[in-house]
């Protein structure tokens, strides 16, 4: 087959610049972002806030000592279920990876799985009637826009739950679609949900389409599959309640509760504001999947015969559904504590629809056949002018590697001070406190949250500040911060400017020191770089 211009054709000149313009953007920047997640392995401490007390959650599963009831310190909660956890301490396990960069690598080969099965996906979902070129080149564009975007650059390469949890809900659809024909997959199918919930708890948009447009096509198989699933969800459910002391669901739920607050909305406005070619081209999507499904139910005469002999009428379905439970689930967002992590699933639903609405500009462009969707003005402009500029305008993951080492050097330093330590030491780089040999036994976000709710007692561990219980705090942000007044609530930042009045500035973190006859080692500060022996 040739790919090329048509005698006297703009239109497949222009769109053929256009494919070949983004596609050198989306390949720099996916460049990018693969240079970042290889960087990111082999840095030492914490990347994110979170990863840190992930990696602590690790190491008690492990233990037997996790999911334990809230105390005023140690105060510990346990946000997820344990099917990540255990995959990153069993990788550890087995290869003799540092704790840190096996949770790494889970993400980051779980990220690459969703832009493949982003790409079969669209695959799958477009017209079995075009070429096959056309259905890989807007499957793949569909995949790199996806791996490109700033939220999933810089969310893959952290020890976080999100990228295995979204591999597991797609492969689960995959899994569904091959039951269609062969119904013993669907037991696989139930199996990668159930480890998708058990990764992530607010999981439920993938398995929950993929079992309704089974029910409404084969219901037999659909009811075993949901059967599968609700037996091993139970199982877990009451093997993790009984092995913890019911410690699992007082985790899960009870503790973890978060107050809604309105001005975070910013979370939601922010990436939107990057993705809005992706957006309105993904529309054009959905309508040429909500046409193609109209014209399959009318030439089969109902919706179950056209889910049964045209299998992207069932992709299609499937993939409307999940983006509609998805869209409401943004309120999540709402919460204190959230971040652009919760738009990581949605995005993975949108990027197929982005893909879907390729297919007449690629049929244009390569010249094989006329298109099954109109060719509308609208989706050209935004492709050809907004598709290129978002590729270009998406913010690269922002760490600076070259400053690297210093950062290396900075963080060291803290963690030898905490080894120094005689008494527990409050850090919001978590990691420290574990590369220093001990337990991260208090996390801040998670106590000044709940303190609000009255479920932890914030008045005894101002207490233990008041009574120097603490050898120092390591404390990322100033009190100006919002992020500051989310980990630290009034009365606690009070007790440590009064108990801890010394500062000290080392790398991106602030050392709150207490006065030099309350210090709990002999040795005066300045000599605290050195090994303790």
């Amino acid at each position: 087959m040739k790919i090329g211009l048509a005698p006297g054709s703009r239109t497949q000149a222009l769109l053929q610049v256009a494919l070949l313009a983004t596609a050198f953007i989306l390949l720099w920047k996916f460049t990018i972002a693969t240079h970042f997640g290889v960087q990111a392995l082999s840095y030492p401490f914490s990347l994110d806030y979170g990863e840190g007390i992930v990696w602590q959650q690790m190491r008690d599963m492990v233990r037997g000592t996790a999911y334990r009831p809230l105390q005023v310190f140690p105060a510990i909660v346990y946000h997820y279920p344990p099917v990540y956890h255990l995959t990153t301490a069993g990788i550890t396990w087995i290869t003799g990876l540092d704790p840190l960069k096996a949770g790494r690598l889970v993400e980051l080969i779980c990220t690459a799985a969703t832009g493949l099965l982003i790409a079969l996906l669209t695959i799958k979902g477009l017209d079995r009637e075009g070429e096959k070129i056309e259905r890989l080149i807007c499957g793949t564009f569909a995949a790199l826009v996806f791996l490109t975007s700033f939220i999933v650059s810089e969310w893959a390469p952290l020890m976080r739950v999100d990228m295995l949890s979204g591999a597991l809900g797609l492969f689960g659809i995959i899994l569904t679609l091959r039951a269609f024909d062969r119904p013993v997959w669907i037991h696989a199918a139930a199996l990668a949900f159930v480890l998708s919930i058990y990764t992530k708890q607010t999981s439920i948009a993938a398995p929950a389409a993929a079992f309704l447009v089974l029910l409404i096509a084969r219901p037999r198989v659909a009811i075993a599959g949901i059967t599968t699933s609700t037996l091993l969800g139970i199982a877990a459910l009451i093997w993790l309640s009984w092995a913890t002391d019911g410690g699992f669901l007082r985790h899960i739920f009870s503790y973890n509760f978060n107050r809604i607050d309105t001005s975070r909305v910013f979370f939601l406005l922010m990436p939107s504001l990057f993705h809005i070619p992706l957006l309105i081209c993904a529309g054009f999507g959905t309508a040429f999947a909500w046409r193609k499904i109209q014209r399959s139910v009318k030439f089969n005469t109902t919706l179950k015969k056209a889910l049964i002999h045209d299998r992207q009428t069932a992709v299609l379905l499937i993939m409307l559904i999940f983006l509609a439970l998805k869209l409401p689930m943004l309120a999540m967002m709402l919460k204190v504590g959230s971040n652009s992590n919760y738009l990581i699933e949605l995005l993975s639903a949108v990027v197929v629809f982005f893909g879907l609405s390729l297919e007449p500009i690629v049929a244009t462009a390569i010249g094989t056949r006329p298109s099954a969707l109109p060719l509308s003005r609208t989706l050209m402009v935004c492709f050809v002018i907004g598709t290129p500029m978002q590729a270009g305008a998406m913010p690269s993951p922002e760490f600076h590697w070259r400053n690297q080492q210093a950062r290396i050097a900075a963080m060291e330093t803290i963690v030898n001070r905490i080894r120094c330590s005689s008494k527990p030491v409050i850090s919001d780089e978590m990691t420290l406190i574990i590369r220093a040999g001990r337990d991260v036994q208090w996390e801040p976000a998670i106590a000044a949250e709940l303190a609000h709710s009255n479920v932890y007692d914030e008045p005894g561990f101002v207490k233990m500040i008041n009574e120097k219980k603490f050898g120092f705090f390591a404390i990322e942000w100033g009190p100006k911060y919002f992020l500051f007044r989310e980990r630290y609530n009034p009365p606690v930042a009070d007790a440590i400017a009064a108990n801890y009045p010394i500062k000290q500035k080392i790398g991106d973190l602030t050392l709150f020191l207490p006065n030099e006859h309350d210090f709990d080692h002999p040795r005066p500060y300045s000599q605290l770089t050195q090994s303790c022996r």
